[in-house]
């Protein structure tokens, strides 16, 4: 899950299970499956960077958005859940 990486770490979104409110929320940020983010912080909320923006998730939503953990940029196909 999102909430499981460290900073400086790159991963692949592959699922996002909330609400859909939340899910619609996080896409109009482009906060969506497929994409590749960076975490910068991930200490109670994971502050991420996607697409040359920052972005604050909070604790519950990142705790469950799946993720495939990626290293230099390029996927290892580790899934955490």
């Amino acid at each position: 899950m999102m909430n499981q990486l460290k900073s400086g770490e790159y991963a692949r979104i592959v699922e996002i299970n909330v609400e859909e409110e939340i899910k619609k929320s996080l896409y109009l940020k482009d906060i969506k499956e497929g994409c590749i983010i960076r975490v910068i912080s991930s200490y109670n909320s994971t502050i991420i960077e996607l697409n040359n923006r920052i972005f604050v998730v909070g604790y519950k939503i990142a705790k469950k958005i799946r993720i495939i953990h990626m290293k230099n940029n390029k996927s290892t196909q580790t899934i955490i859940s």
